[in-house]
């Protein structure tokens, strides 16, 4: 694989300026400044994006890729921002917590890309700090800060944990996504392959083209084998895992297996694996004050989230949306079209993915939750939830009555023609 001249000569001037003791702000606006393009074609450079660079090792010469940095400035590169990271958890102690823990930097707001930072609040009851996390991006032209919701690091140990046991004990919460990845890395080379061996049939003279193409089908090659590595790094790391392991012993050795956690809206946690397969874990909603009463595991409907106090209110875009399905049923739409009219507008359901189904539709008209009660509030009436019910039964009825005509109908076929030898209705031939 070649280098790209011009991405080429940006990397160097990241590691070289940090190297040499620019800010990571000042290195964004030189790149700015030279128009330099990003992968994707653009100059739209972010400090993100250039501590992304920094830490990345395939710039070491990691087999497709040719060798970019020395092994020596990547090292005090990597020296500079531990110590970065070190001075900054020193500074913010206005309301902030000293020191590091396990989730500082590896928590990212799915809204606006911010990264979550731990805080502490003295509790009014006895002199306990309580352990918080919330974006810290602050947005220069509303003046505001975001409005994603506040965790508790109770919380998030008790996500964690839940969400390692269900990989533990339901393996395929990842492993249907990770054959799908992989399924599309194997039909990419296979079309790669595929314009070769056309290149070579044709005696194409294209020399650059087929010497990309040998290197574009080494590097899916070993994406695909890299995939696999990983993937069974997952499996040994779950299946060493004890079983009745508590929240609290949970240490920072769970990042060999989680490489990105996002914050949801709805207070849900997006795990990002190793291997780039996805687990959406919810949070507990606490359905007693008993103490001596566990507490039910709750995800939250569709069209709720929770505030910084774990009280279920209507989600501002998705909240509409479940009012719209319920006037749109009522009025004549059909499941299946409403299931093709959100997937059309890349609405994402419970699980955060744009895919929807009747049999999903119909669990939102069905719940009467969205009636209101003491926890949460209502977002249709009781009259259009009625409509929608009396609808439902009744095409319910059809339905079920079409499909025993057709089954009687089989059967009066079946008597007069019986059947072949595979089963299907035909004619018998009288006995000679």
């Amino acid at each position: 694989m070649r280098m790209n001249p011009e991405q080429s000569e940006a990397v160097h001037l990241i590691f070289d300026a940090y190297d040499g003791g620019e800010s990571i702000k000042k290195i964004v606006g030189m790149l700015k400044d030279r128009k330099a393009p990003t992968t994707r074609g653009k100059p739209s450079w972010t400090p993100a994006l250039i501590r992304k660079i920094l830490r990345n090792k395939d710039y070491l010469g990691v087999e497709p890729y040719p060798r970019m940095i020395e092994e020596e400035q990547f090292d005090r590169v990597q020296e500079c921002l531990k110590r970065s990271r070190d001075l900054w958890n020193q500074r913010h102690s206005t309301g902030s917590i000293q020191g590091t823990s396990m989730y500082t930097g590896r928590l990212i707001c799915s809204s606006c890309g911010g990264v979550y930072a731990i805080y502490k609040q003295s509790s009014r009851c006895d002199n306990r700090n309580v352990r918080y996390w919330k974006c810290r991006h602050y947005d220069p032209i509303t003046k505001e800060p975001c409005k994603m919701p506040i965790m508790t690091e109770k919380q998030l140990d008790g996500m964690f944990l839940q969400a390692l046991m269900r990989m533990k004990t339901e393996p395929t919460l990842y492993h249907e996504e990770t054959k799908k990845i992989l399924k599309g890395l194997i039909k990419e080379r296979q079309r790669m392959e595929s314009e070769l061996s056309v290149c070579w049939n044709r005696c194409n003279e294209d020399d650059e083209r087929i010497e990309q193409l040998y290197f574009q089908i080494a590097a899916r090659r070993y994406r695909e084998i890299k995939m696999t590595d990983l993937t069974c790094q997952i499996e040994d790391y779950l299946r060493g895992l004890d079983g009745s392991i508590q929240a609290e012993k949970i240490d920072s050795s769970i990042f060999k297996i989680i490489k990105r956690v996002e914050v949801q809206p709805d207070r849900s946690l997006r795990f990002q694996l190793i291997n780039n397969a996805t687990v959406l874990q919810y949070p507990e909603i606490k359905t007693t004050k008993d103490k001596k009463l566990k507490n039910i595991r709750y995800c939250v409907p569709f069209g709720y989230w929770l505030d910084g106090q774990e009280t279920p209110i209507i989600h501002e875009q998705y909240g509409p949306i479940v009012q719209m399905l319920f006037q749109s049923y009522a009025e004549g739409m059909s499941l299946t079209a409403l299931a093709k009219e959100l997937i059309r507008q890349s609405i994402p359901n419970q699980k955060g993915k744009p895919a929807w189904s009747h049999s999903c539709i119909r669990n939102i008209l069905t719940n009467p939750v969205y009636l209101g009660d003491k926890k949460f509030p209502a977002l249709v009436t009781r009259e259009l939830f009625t409509q929608v019910q009396t609808r439902l039964e009744e095409n319910g009825r059809k339905k079920r009555e079409s499909r025993t005509k057709a089954a009687d109908g089989k059967e009066e076929l079946h008597a007069k023609g019986g059947t072949n030898r595979r089963g299907h209705s035909g004619n018998l031939e009288p006995d000679r």
